[in-house]
């Protein structure tokens, strides 16, 4: 039986640390290649909201958090705008 995580086909018969079983390190990679997020801790990759804000804002170049909460659906209107 495959099955796909991260990107990737994992095979049943694959060695053990391939087929997941160190999933917080195929994260961390996942992290880290896919997305270009330094991952630190495993325990906070979980959060898919506190993931996704920390990614509109290092697409847009936001450190403030307290500025207004941008998403990704404004980026649309951003490369219209050409502020990008």
């Amino acid at each position: 039986m495959e099955r796909y995580r991260y990107g990737v086909w994992k095979k049943e018969s694959d060695p053990k640390w391939l087929r997941g079983g160190n999933e917080g390190i195929f994260k961390k990679q996942f992290m880290e290649n896919v997305v270009g997020i330094k991952a630190t801790k495993g325990k906070n990759m979980g959060n898919k909201n506190k993931r996704k804000r920390r990614i509109n804002n290092k697409l847009i170049g936001i450190r403030d958090q307290r500025k207004k909460k941008r998403t990704l659906h404004n980026l649309e209107i951003f490369e219209k705008c050409g502020r990008w």
